[in-house]
């Protein structure tokens, strides 16, 4: 173990020091499997990029499978904190989350220049392989649908978002919309924003 480790081990309460280290196996997890793919990097190479032993990894994670669960997990958190508006009762909130999304979707740097997380496609075959993972994809979709429902409730309520389409079906296409796009981005499709955009827009804004 290194020195820095076992600082961060002497200056930090049990609790937070357990964390972290969970979380430094995460993202040394996040960023092999970004460079390698899920099936290069063994247990002990992670390991060894987190700075901990194969000790440390069975403290927190039953197996392989439940490391690469938990990583697909946080990416996905992450990303969602990214697109959706912190702030969904704001009357324009629709409209920013529309923006946010489009931005961190199509833009080649959510897709292609991230370095510490794996590209979307990767998503998908952690889901074909497992259940858990398919779980974890499943339910944080869900909570984005969920969270966007408030925003365009919200809109609707002030008027900005059309009112003949019930609020959770735009938020299901706006997820779905979402996901189309970072496939589109992770197969190369050149894409236009500024025109995706303002059509994602339009499509939603009450009829003038």
């Amino acid at each position: 173990m290194s020195i820095d480790i076992i600082n961060v081990f002497m200056k930090t309460p049990r609790s937070t020091a357990k964390q972290e280290t969970r979380s430094a196996l995460i993202q040394a997890a996040l960023q092999l499997f970004n460079e390698e793919g899920f099936d290069s990097p063994s247990l002990d190479a992670i390991c060894a990029k987190a700075g901990f032993t194969r000790g440390a990894f069975y403290v927190h994670f039953k197996d392989r499978d439940d490391l690469v669960a938990a990583a697909m997990g946080e990416s996905l958190q992450g990303l969602l904190k990214r697109v959706i508006d912190e702030n969904p009762e704001a009357e324009a909130s629709l409209l920013r989350t529309v923006v946010h999304y489009i931005n961190e979707t199509l833009l080649p740097r959510a897709a292609r220049e991230e370095k510490s997380g794996p590209r979307f496609h990767q998503f998908l075959e952690a889901c074909h392989r497992s259940s858990k993972v398919r779980g974890i994809f499943k339910e944080t979709i869900g909570e984005a649908i969920r969270r966007i429902d408030v925003s365009v409730k919200s809109g609707q309520k002030y008027g900005g978002i059309r009112e003949d389409i019930e609020s959770d079906d735009i938020s299901a296409v706006l997820v779905l919309m979402a996901l189309g796009a970072l496939v589109a981005v992770d197969v190369g499709l050149d894409m236009k924003l500024e025109e995706t955009r303002n059509a994602a827009l339009q499509l939603f804004q009450p009829p003038r």
